[in-house]
């Protein structure tokens, strides 16, 4: 989910690379599909929490106020016990963040951002209450971000990487049963390692749709 949330995000900007890079626009729009939703599934939990749980919503003030500003899990627990919204913080600190990541890519190139912001995001992240989850999600999201900007280059991926990448898919499966109690396999960096994986092998897959599409003499 995170990792085609990064690949959305900056695809879509990519397309409109013509009209440039807003930072109020792209804040607007993201608050106009979000808040909607968000305000009505919030709605439906209080009426959950206090009539179907008999839960107080007189207890759920500092849970509202985090909910609404995307702090679920740092400033206090998700509203009504509703725990999917956890995931709505994440996405807040990736939006928070893209404009610098988008600023440092168009100076860099966006394989030297994404070694950037990975290490930059892995210690800053080490460092705050909700960091754990946040280390493994966001090189998840740069990984999307990264492979949005191969496709709009038309570049490929180095046949090593991909070798190495399908290697570490395989071994994470097989032990994913594992991670739970193994002190490595359980760490969030392997689960980043994990997710920044997956690019190449989603890439795989888009490239061969795209291969799919061309006569036989051209293959």
């Amino acid at each position: 989910f995170f990792f085609f949330f990064g690949l959305s995000i900056h695809a879509a900007t990519l397309s409109r690379s013509g009209s440039g890079f807003q930072v109020e626009d792209f804040y607007r729009r993201w608050l106009r599909r979000l808040m909607p939703a968000l305000l009505a599934s919030m709605v439906a939990t209080a009426i959950i929490f206090a009539v179907f749980q008999h839960g107080d919503l007189r207890t759920q003030g500092w849970a509202l106020l985090a909910t609404l500003t995307f702090q679920q899990d740092v400033l206090a627990p998700n509203f009504g016990g509703n725990a999917p919204y956890w995931s709505l913080a994440h996405e807040a600190y990736y939006y928070l963040l893209y404009p610098a990541l988008l600023l440092v890519a168009r100076k860099l190139g966006g394989t030297r951002a994404l070694a950037v912001f990975t290490v930059a995001s892995l210690m800053l992240w080490s460092v705050l209450p909700m960091g754990g989850r946040l280390a493994a999600y966001y090189p998840v999201w740069l990984a999307g971000f990264w492979l949005a900007e191969l496709l709009s280059k038309d570049q490929s991926i180095p046949l090593w990487m991909v070798v190495s990448s399908l290697g570490v898919v395989l071994i994470s499966l097989g032990t994913t049963i594992f991670q739970r109690t193994h002190p490595l396999l359980a760490h969030p960096l392997w689960l980043a390692v994990y997710g920044v994986a997956l690019t190449a092998v989603v890439y795989l897959w888009l490239t061969q749709l795209e291969l799919e599409k061309m006569p036989p003499a051209l293959r």
